[in-house]
């Protein structure tokens, strides 16, 4: 007999990014623009906005990373089966 296991995890990663001086200067940001759109995404003209998630998703470097399994933490995880001829 065959039959499938789908194993449902929730995942917490923290991630420390860094940004240079110097792509600030590259993409027109200044770190005073990019640290108010980072406390409210409104608070820039969406010009800003825009160039800011740029700098934030391609840009940035992820200097340290923290990943925690919280479905492992909970002592739980959520699992669904199917039978063979549903695969």
């Amino acid at each position: 007999m065959k039959y499938k296991v789908m194993e449902w995890h929730s995942v917490k990663v923290g991630k420390i990014m860094e940004i240079t001086d110097e792509e600030f200067k590259d993409i027109g940001v200044t770190e005073e623009q990019f640290t108010e759109w980072l406390i409210d995404n409104d608070s820039v003209d969406d010009e800003i906005a825009d160039l800011c998630w740029e700098l934030n998703s391609s840009w940035a470097l992820a200097i340290e990373e923290d990943t925690e399994w919280v479905s492992d933490n909970k002592g739980t995880t959520d699992v669904e089966y199917y039978l063979e001829e549903t695969l």
